[in-house]
């Protein structure tokens, strides 16, 4: 297969494919699903497929791709060897190599595989779910000019069935495997849709390929206008969709995530533990403590319902920080004794471990809340530091943001408590007026979760005027706002 210029074409192309795969393997393993056009390629391709020096160094492409995770590897050696916490994919032996590969740590793939195998309806489920929720919603009626690439195709049958095969690995099997879901929620569409994505490009390229033999007629008649013809195939879906698309997803004026991880950190007090409750909130924690050295004297840990790991805490910042470190693995647990004489802080309080959430009290803190011994939440004192802490927090920049995805919601889920807290500590100093405007602003924030962690943190403090203005607040507000008027009656069943 390459004795001839288009045999080694060919062979270059593969090899190229080969490496792009391998290092696709380094960013998510579901790019092996590839192996479906691939192996179908090698059952019914050319002499390109029969040519041993071709396919040995497309296996020497693959791995190079796959050498990427030698980072993980090197990583793991530099900062796991003198008991520093940086617990995320350790990959410092082959073994944990290997589990960081096949993502072990996250669970096994297997009940989903076994699921899809034993429940022929999710082969139906996955699909129908994947072309409507992913597929149509991304590219509308310009999807089914696939359905028009079908007879081009047929003419160079082995892509025909590669572009088949690579559909059916992702929108049909895989989907089967995650997405077959029957009343998926937008959480569930939100998360697992990027796995998808593969089978978003494969149908755009059979999109593309029916737009061309919608317009290979015209270009046979009037070869001048081939190149007008192509151009105009190219830009007509960018022209048609890229508007939309950019004003639906414009980032410019995006500042949720930065103001909360500031308004956590900048809050802080010396020494503090701040728990962060899951990505949304820990991986920003994360990043402005080890990226950008934002509060290099605060410890930002990531709180589970399973315990506290620390999932990126390297030598030089433990150096700093000092105190009882312990070495631990990937989403293993940090033992309590970190915690021991400092100032402890909670992102999310109903996601903390039983052991800590029957230790300690709970009062409102910028975006978290503030673990205290039992019984003194609510204090003077805290109500004076709290009123401070409130006058540095930004908030306001939300209002002009229009994102209502998963991480977004919960962003400004932590908003609602600090907002209704201080509106009743307002209302108490008969500043009413102040305080409904407050109220007002937090439910433009409100979500479900924040109304039941402000319910959760009355619920645990057991104040019963504040639970009440809260409640009877809430009532003038049923009627305007559908959710409020969803949640407003288990809110006040939970709270009195």
């Amino acid at each position: 297969g390459l004795r001839h210029a288009g045999g080694e074409r060919d062979g270059r192309l593969l090899m190229a494919a080969s490496f792009v795969l391998g290092l696709a393997m380094g960013n998510h393993h579901t790019a092996g699903f590839m192996v479906f056009p691939l192996a179908l390629a090698a059952v019914a391709g050319g002499s390109i497929f029969k040519d041993k020096r071709t396919l040995a160094l497309c296996a020497v492409f693959f791995i190079a791709g796959m050498s990427v995770y030698l980072l993980s590897y090197v990583r793991s050696i530099k900062y796991l060897a003198d008991e520093a916490l940086f617990a995320y994919s350790d990959s410092g032996t082959l073994e944990r190599l290997y589990m960081t590969f096949f993502r072990i740590d996250y669970g096994s793939s297997m009940g989903p595989v076994v699921a899809a195998a034993t429940e022929p309806a999710r082969f139906l489920q996955g699909p129908v779910n994947a072309v409507r929720y992913l597929l149509f919603a991304n590219m509308g009626w310009l999807g089914l000019l696939g359905v028009l690439s079908v007879p081009l195709l047929i003419r160079r049958r082995a892509v025909l069935g590669y572009m088949v095969a690579a559909l059916a690995a992702y929108a049909v099997v895989l989907a089967a495997m995650v997405y077959a879901f029957s009343t998926p929620r937008e959480d569930d569409l939100f998360i697992i849709g990027p796995y998808l994505l593969p089978g978003l490009y494969v149908l755009a390229v059979m999109a593309g390929s029916g737009l061309s033999y919608i317009t290979e007629p015209i270009c046979l008649r009037l070869p001048s206008m081939r190149k007008a013809v192509a151009l105009g195939a190219v830009l007509l879906p960018v022209v048609m969709l890229l508007p939309t698309d950019m004003r639906e997803h414009d980032l410019r004026a995006y500042h949720l995530v930065a103001d909360t991880a500031d308004n956590i950190l900048l809050s802080m007090p010396p020494g503090a533990v701040v728990l962060g409750g899951g990505d949304s909130s820990h991986f920003p924690l994360a990043y402005k403590s080890l990226v950008e050295r934002k509060r290099e004297d605060v410890f930002v840990l990531n709180a589970e319902p399973q315990g506290l790991s620390s999932q990126a805490f390297p030598r030089w910042r433990a150096q700093i920080t000092g105190g009882p470190l312990k070495a631990v693995g990937p989403f293993k647990l940090v033992g309590m004794d970190l915690l021991e004489g400092r100032e402890v802080f909670a992102y999310n309080p109903p996601r903390l471990p039983a052991g800590i959430a029957k230790s300690f009290g709970i009062e409102p803190h910028a975006q978290t809340y503030r673990l205290v011994p039992g019984g003194t939440a609510g204090t003077v004192e805290h109500d004076a530091e709290f009123r401070k802490i409130f006058s540095r927090l930004v908030y306001e920049r939300s209002f002009e943001e229009h994102s209502w995805d998963l991480y977004s919601r919960e962003l400004k889920a932590s908003l609602f408590t600090p907002m209704a807290h201080m509106a009743y500590l307002q209302q108490h100093e008969g500043q009413s007026a102040n305080a409904l405007k407050l109220l007002a602003d937090a439910l433009r924030l409100a979500t479900g979760e924040g109304l039941m962690n402000y319910a959760y943190y009355l619920k645990s403090t057991g104040d019963k005027d504040e639970a009440a203005y809260y409640v009877r607040t809430l009532e003038a507000y049923r009627g305007p706002n559908p959710l409020v008027r969803q949640l407003a009656p288990g809110i006040r069943d939970a709270i009195i």
